[in-house]
């Protein structure tokens, strides 16, 4: 008697406890996305990538930060990449070069910088060395006589159009139900070594675009030979939801850091620093740093962004590391489940055993 009574009354309450741990856990809410080589922030081939919410599309919302290598002796800037550039007919095997927009600068009181800094290839922007003084990087493979212990390195191929558009990845985002988050990134075909940064690009509720170190710092990645790099965090906030001052995260921007993998902390470039340049010419000079000289925007992956073309499928992004830590929704629903289900029956074994020995 005393078994048929709890069952029942467990039947009973089944349906009210699992509605009880859906409604007290919510839902999970997962994102995946594709990365799409960028040649600027918010901007492939001249074109906006995406539709920023709330942030007029112009220089505002996105610029170009890559240009083509002129080889003529008087060129000072590069050529502009068009959006001839990247299609059939453009030439893959161009080199890049550092280039500087000047709508998408002034439009966030950039200053200009040195034309001494603009049309380097890749390969040649200035390192970091000293006290506020740039250097040139080495030549590939270059070592002093007799090095002790003997290295030999072999020379970087040329950083081209090509190969810059055929990076790849995929981005998995996923916000647990208590408000925390996890983020994996698969990334391949990057520059082969290169040192790359991770980016969350806000909108303010006053329409202006922060860029900010997303996961925290440091938010260095550096890929392996192979061009191969992740990207895993575990979040204390849901990256998809509004921040509590009401910015919205409209993109990342996995950034390569040109200048010899110098990285900058909580900015992504010194654009309104003036360094001391040697070694790129005869003379010292002076200039700023801004976006295009020493950083470009390589990845981004949309979050809330809208608009433009459909990227393709998207792969789960897997992190090579230890697995998150929060438990995804269906451990944690079925773990709170279980504990409702042995509160309940101890409650109802309490409450039948009175009524077996009234009866």
């Amino acid at each position: 008697m005393l078994i048929v009574i709890w069952f029942t009354r467990l039947a009973v309450s089944l349906p009210l406890i699992i509605a009880i741990a859906t409604t007290a856990h919510g839902q999970t809410t997962v994102l995946r996305s594709v990365g799409l080589p960028q040649t600027g922030p918010n901007s492939i081939c001249g074109f906006e990538t995406w539709t920023l919410n709330g942030v007029p599309s112009g220089p505002e919302s996105h610029g170009s930060f890559l240009g083509l290598k002129d080889g003529s002796s008087s060129a000072t800037e590069a050529i502009q990449l068009l959006p001839g550039h990247c299609g059939p007919l453009g030439d893959p095997n161009v080199l890049l070069a550092t280039s500087y927009d000047d709508a998408f600068g002034a439009a966030r009181g950039w200053v200009t910088p040195s034309v001494d800094l603009e049309n380097l290839t890749f390969r040649s922007i200035p390192v970091p060395s000293g006290n506020g003084i740039y250097a040139p990087i080495p030549f590939a493979g270059s070592a002093p006589p007799n090095p002790l212990p003997p290295t030999i390195t072999q020379p970087s191929p040329p950083i081209t159009l090509g190969s810059w558009r055929a990076a790849r990845g995929d981005l998995e985002i996923t916000c647990q139900p208590d408000g925390t988050s996890s983020v994996a990134a698969s990334m391949h075909d990057l520059i082969a070594h290169g040192v790359y940064t991770m980016w969350g690009n806000w909108v303010d509720p006053s329409a202006v675009v922060e860029t900010v170190p997303f996961g925290g710092l440091p938010n260095t990645i550096v890929a392996d030979a192979d061009g191969n790099a992740e990207f895993c965090r575990e979040l204390v906030y849901c990256p998809l939801d509004l921040a509590p001052d009401a910015s919205e995260l409209q993109y990342l921007s996995l950034m390569y850091m040109g200048a010899g993998g110098a990285t900058f902390g909580a900015v992504p470039y010194e654009a309104f620093t003036t360094r001391v340049f040697v070694g790129v010419t005869s003379l010292p000079f002076n200039s700023t740093i801004p976006g295009g000289i020493v950083t470009f925007d390589h990845l981004a992956f949309r979050i809330n962004a809208t608009g433009g073309l459909d990227p393709g499928p998207t792969s789960p992004a897997m992190c090579l590391g230890p697995a998150p830590t929060v438990p995804s929704l269906p451990n944690s629903a079925f773990a709170l489940i279980g504990v409702l289900l042995m509160a309940g029956a101890y409650m109802l074994i309490r409450r039948s055993i009175p009524d077996v020995e009234q009866a």
